[in-house]
């Protein structure tokens, strides 16, 4: 009888370490780092809170657009972006300098 009751006690440690194991490598994947590209820059910051609500980064950093960055604001302000007037002039600066057109 403890013979079958230390081989549940170690099947019910293992599975807790195993649990333990995934959980954690899950919530890694919600830990990355921020891109170096001005890194940590107010006006970043701003862009990454304002802008990443509806899209992710990449989309803007892919754009390949014409009109310039002051009208693509306009646009996502149009499409319902809440945006203020200094975070859309942090926004257009970050992008200004970042992705020039």
């Amino acid at each position: 009888m403890a013979k079958g009751f230390s081989t549940k006690i170690a099947t019910g440690i293992t599975l807790m370490m195993v649990g333990t194991a995934i959980g954690l490598s899950a919530m890694s994947s919600y830990a990355q780092p921020m891109p170096k590209e001005n890194h940590g820059g107010r006006e970043y910051l701003t862009f990454q809170s304002v802008c990443t609500t509806c899209h992710e980064a990449t989309t803007v950093q892919n754009s390949s657009g014409t009109e310039s960055w002051s009208e693509v604001i306009t646009q996502m302000r149009g499409f319902g972006a809440f945006v203020t007037e200094d975070q859309t002039k942090e926004i257009e600066d970050y992008l200004q300098k970042t992705y020039p057109r």
